[in-house]
């Protein structure tokens, strides 16, 4: 690799590594017609970053809801799902549909709803972590240790061809598709969990909130 190019790519990594990370969490299903512009609207937002000085971090969550619909979505969790419902059991409102992004784990918008995602997320205020993995083991520094600590392990790039559904004979391209979601215990400024393999390419993140459902106050990303 040519040296000024070399240079170029890490001024561009650090430049993004200082944008203040907001949290963007997609619930979504392959067998919902609405979700595919919203999942595409969220990649491309990962990959142009429109809102200078933040740095969109997407999280997409597949849930289970509409499994008994025609299709059954290959990377749905109830556990996704029963996270979506304690956002708005949180909210007090009740409203759980998808596409619905959830922004710095308070503002509720459709997912595909440029303007009012967008706003929730220059409204955004958190603090960065620092995130290191070698051998499977995530390191995480800069916690505040009387918070909730979680992690996500996304999974960029897998093609499924649906056969069911509203979006029967569509192939879906996944992108920050969430394979494995956890709590990790913090006693401390700093924390590690054990990964293990990731498969293919995709992001680790790391988050503290408020509450499980609540404001993400400090956040970190780290491609794999």
């Amino acid at each position: 690799m040519p040296p000024f190019l070399a240079l170029c790519l890490l001024a561009s990594r650090l430049s993004a590594q200082a944008s203040m990370p907001v949290l963007v969490e997609l619930y979504t299903s392959q067998a919902c017609s609405s979700c595919p512009p919203a999942e595409a609207l969220l990649a491309l937002w990962d990959r142009t970053q429109p809102v200078p000085g933040k740095r969109i971090v997407p999280l997409v969550f597949h849930v289970d809801y509409w499994d008994p619909l025609g299709w059954k979505d290959p990377h749905a969790q109830a556990a996704f799902s029963q996270r979506q419902q304690a956002y708005a059991d949180r909210r007090g409102d009740g409203k759980v549909y998808t596409p619905q992004a959830i922004i710095n784990g308070q503002r509720a918008c459709v997912g595909q709803a440029q303007p009012c995602v967008l706003a929730a997320v220059q409204a955004a205020r958190t603090q960065s972590l620092d995130l290191t993995l070698k051998g499977g083991l995530l390191g995480i520094q800069g916690l505040d240790p009387g918070l909730p600590l979680f992690v996500a392990v996304t999974q960029d790039g897998q093609v499924d061809q649906i056969s069911g559904g509203e979006n029967q004979g569509r192939r879906a391209r996944g992108h920050a598709t969430v394979t494995r979601f956890f709590a990790v215990p913090c006693a401390g400024p700093a924390a590690r969990a054990a990964l293990g393999r990731l498969p293919g390419r995709g992001t680790v993140v790391a988050f503290q909130c408020e509450a499980p459902q609540g404001r993400v106050l400090r956040a970190g990303w780290l491609p794999y």
